[in-house]
């Protein structure tokens, strides 16, 4: 029994690593103060920053409506709105529930005096992952019509993109995210925010004033761009090194020369 007792003192602790990392092992103390950690102080600092993060992306789609009259980035403002607000909301309860500050960010804008410690906590939100700088949301402000759709599309692309680097970094630190409420909101947070990046850069290719973009596929027909020239003649592949009936795939090999 006591050797029995001796190897199991000696068998290591793993924890698993995030999604690609690697595991890694746990000396006794931490794995104590994983197992009776509820939540962390990164926890914590996550939700309240991430707070301030979906609302800014809520105050980008809030310029969408006097500024562009294009559908489709309207519906990604819409869908925006109602979403980040509604996280927005889960991320406050989750931390007055839990005896944590949540931050009220509709109290103080990005661009003023935040919410922890005024004009310099407020300059450490602007930090974070994808936030807009002050001169990128003025800009963003001042433009209307495809140059705004344009910026739109590249500022929250951004944006989004830092939500999800956000969740990363918090998911990489030792005793984070263990709450079951929280593991599954961040995860739902990237998979959310992933989701809106790919429909926002689809989107953001047929805006593009590069006409290579939007060119056609085809064999004989595929779609043309050029610049500061002229197509004078295109010659089709002669008889002979194609298969008429599958013109895409090259000619069989000719069975006397093998």
């Amino acid at each position: 029994m006591a050797a029995g007792a001796a190897v199991a003192q000696d068998a290591p602790i793993v924890q698993p690593g995030a999604p690609g990392q690697a595991p890694r092992a746990l000396t006794a103390e931490e794995a104590t103060r994983i197992a009776d950690n509820r939540f962390s102080a990164d926890d914590v600092r996550f939700m309240q920053d991430m707070i301030h993060h979906h609302h800014q992306a809520t105050e980008m789609a809030t310029l969408v409506a006097d500024r562009t009259n294009t559908p489709a980035i309207i519906e990604v403002a819409g869908r925006i709105t109602a979403s980040q607000a509604d996280e927005i909301a889960f991320m406050r309860d989750w931390l007055m529930d839990r005896g944590q500050d949540a931050p009220d960010p509709s109290a103080h804008t990005m661009a003023g005096h935040g919410q922890h410690g005024g004009h310099g906590a407020a300059h450490a939100h602007m930090t974070m992952a994808g936030m807009a700088t002050p001169e990128q949301m003025a800009e963003l402000a001042a433009a209307s019509g495809p140059a705004f759709d344009r910026l739109f599309l590249d500022l929250m692309i951004a944006h989004h993109a830092g939500a999800v680097e956000m969740v990363g970094d918090l998911l990489g630190r030792s005793g984070s995210a263990y709450d079951p409420v929280l593991f599954e909101f961040v995860s739902d947070v990237t998979n959310e925010q992933q989701a809106e990046i790919t429909r926002m850069t689809a989107l953001a290719r047929g805006l593009t004033d590069d006409p290579r973009s939007s060119l056609t596929p085809g064999f004989r027909d595929a779609g043309e761009a050029a610049s500061n020239m002229t197509l004078v003649a295109s010659l089709p592949k002669p008889a002979g090194f194609y298969d008429p009936s599958n013109p895409a795939r090259p000619a069989a090999p000719d069975p006397v020369r093998g």
